[in-house]
């Protein structure tokens, strides 16, 4: 005869009802798996099955009762994280919606609206078409298999404890918000540039022969530019697009990992981690780590490329760059963990609790450019190219100087009360 005890019956019941909660938020929040036209009886199956297979794979966790205050808040955090995950990809939606808003209203496409019945709001034709785009790129690209894995793999970066969730996370989440606007705006500029050039050509020809109607033509004369701006700047919102879902993955590990790098201790009775120990400087020093070796790299970066802009009349010369978020995330990763297992000087310790000195390497592998036009004399350079990645790197240092001076003085005002 096969006799169960209470606590076997509840350890299967939080071993299938707390990993549905994660997996019931992300169903929620993902594109694609949380789109409204997919029946609710759908989506709870797919919940249910993939749960049942993940179960299994999930490390040992707390031997609380399911249906306790604390088996109920383990669950509501669960579904909280899973409900973050999602959302990191459905903020890349939200930044390609804003460019189509911000093309639509430039170019007097606002007429053009209709009621979305997924969103229940009004939406626009230009918005619908960057985002059924943005969701192709999505499935070339494999996101949605991507996506799975890191629900697979969250669980054991981040997996689940009674411990209560650390700020840190979400502040992550409220950060990488900020790309809807920054991206938003990237991916409709084209546009809104052709548009705004069109609007100044039409003020110089009415002022140079006001006898013109500009009512007349100016509506037209919009359209057809905004039309024919879209039609050559589709082709090229591939690598913007492919470069938003990169981040939003990188953002989407930072956050499955930020509580389990902030919050847990050390597994020992009478010792914890630096950063449970005192938070606030190991969030300073997370801000200013992160823009310290940005606004490094970038230096660097404009080093290169005035290099290539000066030897653009030399033999044979090759004109060379850097691939900047991956030797960025580089840096970052040599840093994160305060010299543990990366080369460096290090310094003997007469205590546990102090920090670890050691220099990551300066080491940058230089990438030649890919040639599309070579000279006679052999040289690669493309002024216009590295004329256009000239400015770029130096209103995104600037950017970074602004945004590292505006997150010091709301520090200073913090401390200030």
């Amino acid at each position: 005869m096969i006799t169960l005890t209470s606590d076997q019956i509840n350890a299967w019941i939080a071993a299938f009802i707390w990993p549905l909660g994660r997996v019931l938020g992300i169903i929620m929040t993902a594109p694609l798996f949380g789109s409204q036209t997919i029946p609710s009886m759908v989506k709870s199956g797919v919940v249910i099955v993939f749960t049942l297979i993940i179960s299994p794979l999930i490390p040992a966790m707390p031997a609380v009762d399911p249906a306790s205050p604390t088996g109920l808040l383990i669950f509501a955090q669960q579904w909280v994280v899973g409900l973050a995950l999602g959302f990191v990809f459905q903020i890349v939606l939200a930044a390609v919606e804003m460019a189509g808003e911000a093309i639509t209203m430039t170019s007097g496409l606002g007429f053009a609206s209709f009621f979305d019945f997924q969103t229940h709001a009004q939406t626009n034709a230009i918005s619908q078409l960057l985002v059924l785009l943005t969701t192709a790129v999505f499935l070339s690209m494999n996101g949605h298999l991507a996506l799975v894995a890191a629900l697979v793999e969250s669980f054991s970066t981040l997996p689940i404890a009674s411990d209560p969730m650390d700020k840190a996370s979400l502040w992550q989440l409220v950060i990488w918000g900020g790309t809807i606007f920054s991206a938003g705006v990237q991916i409709a500029l084209p546009v809104i540039t052709a548009i705004l050039i069109a609007n100044l050509a039409l003020g110089i020809l009415t002022r140079a022969a006001p006898q013109l109607n500009l009512f007349n033509i100016g509506f037209s004369f919009t359209l057809g530019i905004a039309f024919v701006a879209m039609a050559l700047a589709i082709p090229y919102l591939l690598p913007p697009m492919e470069h938003l879902f990169q981040e939003g993955m990188e953002t989407l590990g930072r956050i499955a990992t930020r509580e389990t790098q902030f919050c847990r201790s050390s597994g020992q009775p009478g010792k914890f981690s630096s950063s449970r120990r005192n938070p606030m400087l190991s969030k300073l020093d997370e801000y200013m780590r992160f823009y310290a070796t940005e606004l490094n790299l970038r230096a660097q970066r404009q080093e290169i490329l005035s290099s290539n802009i000066a030897n653009a009349d030399t033999p044979h010369y090759k004109a060379q760059d850097i691939d900047f978020y991956k030797v960025l995330q580089d840096k970052l990763s040599q840093t994160q963990t305060l010299g543990l297992n990366r080369p460096g000087l290090n310094l003997d310790k007469t205590d546990e609790t102090h920090l670890a000195a050691t220099h990551p390497s300066d080491d940058m592998p230089l990438l030649y450019r890919p040639v599309r036009q070579a000279s006679a004399d052999g040289n690669t350079v493309d002024m216009d190219i590295e004329r256009t990645q000239f400015s770029e790197n130096s209103l995104r240092y600037e950017m970074s100087v602004a945004m590292a001076s505006g997150q010091i003085k709301n520090m200073l005002a913090v401390l200030q009360g």
